[in-house]
Parts: C-alpha cells; sequence; structure tokens
C-alpha cells in the first residue's frame, strides 16, 4: 500500500492523499499507538512505543506521509525479527530442559534400584537402558551403544561410546544397555550445570546492556523535551553579524 500511495499522483488532492496514507499507518502503527497511549495512562510515558508514536505523528502533521509510514513500518519488522528470534529461542530452551533426568538407575549389591539423581554419590555404577537419559556424568565401565547427544551439541549424528569412554548427563542412551561410574555428583554434571546457567540467565545481564538501559532513563526523556523546546521556541534569532554582513560587503 506504501509503494501504491507514492507512486499515485495525488499531489493535487491533499485532503485525499492524508486519508489515504492513513490506512497503511494505522494498519501497521495500531498496535504501537495502542501501547504508547497505556503508556502514558499508565504514567510510563517515556519507552520506545512514544517515541514511535511522536515521530511518526509530527512526520504525518509535517505532511511527510511516506517517512511517517515507512519509519513505523520498518520499526515493526524490526519487531518481527525479534520476536522470531525470541521465539527460537525459547523453543531451544524448552527443548534443553528436556535433558533434565527424573531417576537414576543405582545399582547395589548385584541389584539395580530407581533413585534420585541427588542420591547418587561419586563412584556408585548406574545403569542406563536403551531409551533412558544419561543422569550424572560417568565413565563407561560395561557396554557398548550410541548416545543422541543432540540438545547439549546439537550434533544430529549419535556418539559411540565403549567402555572406558566419557560420557555426560542430559545424552539419550539409544540402543545398549550401559553400566557406568559416575564421576561427578549431580549438582556438578554437565545437565545440571546447563540447566542452572538457563535458569539464571533472566538475572544476569551484561554490563553494557545494564549501561545502555540507565543511560535510556536520562537521554529518552531528555530528547523529548528538547524536541518539545525547539518546537515551541524555534531555533532561535540569527545573530546581527550574519545580517550585516552583506551591507558591509
Amino acid at each position: 500500500m506504501l509503494v501504491i500511495l507514492f507512486i499515485l499522483p495525488l499531489d493535487d488532492y491533499p485532503i485525499v492523499r492524508f486519508l489515504l496514507f492513513l490506512i497503511p499507518y494505522f494498519t501497521v502503527g495500531y498496535d504501537i499507538l495502542r501501547k504508547a497511549f497505556k503508556g502514558i495512562l499508565n504514567h510510563q510515558v517515556f519507552d520506545e512505543c512514544f517515541l514511535m508514536a511522536v515521530a511518526t505523528i509530527g512526520a504525518m502533521i509535517l505532511g511527510e506521509y511516506t517517512e511517517g509510514v515507512a519509519v513505523m513500518l520498518f520499526y515493526q519488522i524490526g519487531e518481527l525479527f525479534q520476536s522470531i528470534a525470541v521465539g527460537k529461542s525459547r523453543r531451544s530452551i524448552s527443548d534443553l530442559m528436556d535433558i533434565r533426568p527424573d531417576y537414576a538407575n543405582l545399582e547395589q549389591d548385584g541389584e539395580v534400584e530407581k533413585v534420585d539423581p541427588d542420591e547418587v554419590e561419586v563412584g556408585s555404577i548406574i545403569v542406563i537402558r536403551p531409551g533412558e537419559k544419561v543422569p550424572i556424568d560417568g565413565i563407561v565401565v560395561e557396554g557398548n551403544s550410541s548416545l543422541n547427544t543432540s540438545a547439549l551439541t546439537g550434533e544430529s549424528l549419535p556418539r559411540d561410546v565403549k567402555p572406558g569412554d566419557e560420557i555426560i548427563s542430559g545424552s539419550v542412551n539409544m540402543s545398549g544397555l550401559l553400566r557406568v561410574e559416575t564421576t561427578k555428583e549431580f549438582d556438578e554434571s554437565t545437565a545440571s550445570k546447563i540447566l542452572e546457567l538457563v535458569e539464571n540467565a533472566g538475572e544476569r545481564k551484561a554490563k553494557s546492556e545494564q549501561f545502555i538501559t540507565k543511560f535510556a532513563r536520562w537521554y529518552t526523556p531528555a530528547v523529548c523535551y528538547s524536541a518539545l523546546a525547539l518546537a515551541i521556541l524555534g531555533p532561535g534569532r540569527s545573530p546581527s553579524w550574519s545580517s550585516a554582513a552583506p551591507a558591509r560587503s
């Protein structure tokens, strides 16, 4: 719609041109304007939605309809890419949470008992049947099998293991029966460390992100107030010497 309106010869019909440009403007920017209005009602004025609303509405008032719609459109395209990236991250995290083991098959005195992975000590022997997750890091002492490590490494091909090979928790045993001697406690295993990092990621921010957040609290209102002052007061009077120079020459 924006491209078509840009091409159409509507300069001789300013009212019609304005009304037609309102269609793509509200189509692409309705939710941004609504969020900006809600922010004003909730006394949270200075955010990106407010800035986009002020910029685009100002452009429309000045008659720069193409620029007003284009700015809102590009902003929405950026938001779309961001939502796609966030969606992929959430799906990856959801897949990653599946690596959490529910139990461990602890071998004691020739018998196998299902226990909580927290109860397994270092040096214990655990049995991993086909289709089960590796609950704790360890070394294979008996058995040959293939492990699905895609949730941890992203590799689609299974990894073959044999006695003496080290395996990490979160992998899935695909074929043979394995007897594994644990080398770490559950809290120190690979799966637990990864899950801990994922769960705490939202609470930790990079220094640059913290700086930008603090900077935006002052920058956004400063720009808005400066723009308002410029609109009301104007750019100021020209210096007296600039108007006197042509007379002297």
